[in-house]
């Protein structure tokens, strides 16, 4: 049996193109206040700024229960593919799920969003997600059991220099404009420190 028929028809995924009316501003507001991750990065007056400089291109995921907001998620058109509409400045990016849905309904809210992924053909990519977010698990099998196209990649966000010798890796600094320029900042802006580490 499909795993996606054993939810009930109250609650509901649907992903819209348009630019939102104030309404849904003030339904998003609420869903937001009482949400599991109050990520500033999807705070309702940012995300709504972000929202009006992509008019054209936004798409929102809208998971209802009995008609109410539950849960949300903001993307923005690339070329063909999705992405996370606050990725235009975020460290992470967070799905946006009431605080007080089940966990039945926290996996409802995935199944559906996969299943209207797959009904508008959407290319997409997930960047910089929140592995800590308490949904993330429930989010990875409903992807892996959505029968998409599904390929998670794990990325560091902290660059390695390695070089033979202490005198090579400083040459190979200060022989880059980039290295220089992103070496000065950390120092001046973050007191940052480098040490060598030799290999045993």
């Amino acid at each position: 049996m499909d795993t996606l028929l054993k939810y009930s028809s109250y609650e509901k995924g649907i992903i819209s193109h348009a630019y939102p009316e104030q309404s849904f501003w003030d339904n998003y507001t609420r869903l937001w206040s009482n949400s599991q991750n109050k990520s500033v990065f999807q705070s309702p007056h940012y995300l709504q700024f972000l929202a009006s400089k992509f008019k054209e291109h936004i798409a929102i995921y809208q998971f209802k229960i009995d008609e109410k907001l539950k849960g949300a998620a903001f993307f923005r058109k690339e070329g063909k593919v999705f992405h996370f509409l606050s990725d235009v400045k975020s460290d992470h990016n967070f799905f946006i799920i009431d605080r007080e849905c089940n966990q039945e309904q926290v996996q409802a809210f995935f199944d559906r969003f996969y299943e209207e992924l797959k009904k508008n053909n959407w290319t997409l990519t997930l960047k910089n997600l929140a592995l800590w977010a308490p949904y993330h698990d429930v989010c990875e099998e409903a992807g892996k059991r959505s029968n998409l196209f599904w390929m998670c990649m794990e990325s560091s966000m902290c660059p390695v220099l390695e070089e033979e010798s202490p005198e090579q890796l400083s040459a190979l600094v200060d022989k880059s404009r980039e290295h220089r320029i992103k070496t000065k900042k950390l120092i001046d802006e973050q007191d940052g420190v480098f040490e060598i580490f030799r290999a045993e």
